[in-house]
């Protein structure tokens, strides 16, 4: 059984929650009523809205965001749960994954806050944060013009636990603990997490090889070498390795395509739809 992909708006007036496969399917207020003597919650999203001013003064109503950042981690915590087990449902042994957008302007201890509220509240380790603007930006412009949007970086086709740093040296993927100094660290980009958060059509991810393979990299490289001086050759066969080999960067990096469905296949991709994942 493969675990839900949810998406997250965790905004300072609604919540979104949005599902692979089935769209948007909450849409609520981000409040939450609370038991001020046994501190417990008595209702979240718009139950708790509509008892507003209707209250006695042993239930308090709070928004636990503000200005688009947790002012609340613990009621934050508790709305996440809420919705993340609205979707789930009560019985759920394996854990969604799950990313959230944040504001851009969130600092590293307002990030980690949102992602340790969404873990405690049930999502797979690590759940994964996406600036606003970004995943905004990408999927108006793709309801707008159609097209394909091409995300090529180091990166995992999987979520779950395990390090997410990755070390690279003379284009190869290196032990990031062996001559320190001397190597490129990056982080892996969640390519599950992504394609989750898209919410549209997805192909991929494959390898950078792959890829460029099918795009006809070889056939170029070839006639570049024809049109080449002879010490030139070895320096594009050299090149075109650094780019496909497995060994160098053909697997290092992975690339993944997001679109909608008014838009043919794109290029590069054609045995590998995975609009089902």
């Amino acid at each position: 059984m493969l675990p839900k992909r949810i998406g997250i708006d965790l905004g300072t007036a609604n919540v979104l929650v949005y599902v692979k496969g089935r769209g948007i399917v909450i849409n609520e207020p981000a409040v939450v009523a609370l038991a001020n003597r046994e501190n417990t919650v008595v209702a979240v999203g718009s139950e708790a809205r509509n008892m507003m001013g209707k209250t006695p003064d042993t239930i308090s109503v709070i928004r636990p965001m503000k200005d688009g950042v947790i002012a609340d981690y613990l009621i934050t915590e508790a709305m996440l749960r809420y919705f993340i087990g609205k979707v789930v449902g009560r019985v759920n042994f394996i854990r969604p994954e799950v990313m959230i957008c944040i504001p851009i302007g969130a600092t590293s201890v307002e990030q980690r806050a949102v992602r340790h509220a969404a873990e405690q509240a049930g999502a797979r380790r690590p759940a994964q944060l996406v600036p606003e603007p970004l995943a905004a930006a990408i999927g108006a412009r793709l309801r707008r013009d159609g097209g394909w949007a091409l995300i090529v970086d180091y990166g995992r086709d999987a979520s779950g636990p395990g390090s997410s740093l990755r070390a690279v040296r003379g284009h190869r993927g290196a032990n990031i603990l062996d001559r320190p100094g001397e190597a490129d660290l990056s982080a892996h980009v969640d390519f599950a997490a992504l394609a989750a958060a898209a919410g549209a059509r997805v192909f991929g991810p494959i390898g950078q090889g792959d890829f460029l393979r099918r795009l006809g990299i070889a056939h170029r490289a070839e006639t570049l070498k024809a049109a080449a001086a002879t010490s030139q050759r070895a320096a594009i066969d050299a090149a075109l390795a650094r780019l496909i080999a497995p060994d160098q960067m053909g697997t290092l990096f992975r690339v993944l395509a997001v679109g909608d469905d008014r838009s043919a296949a794109p290029a590069g991709f054609s045995d590998t739809p995975s609009d089902d994942t």
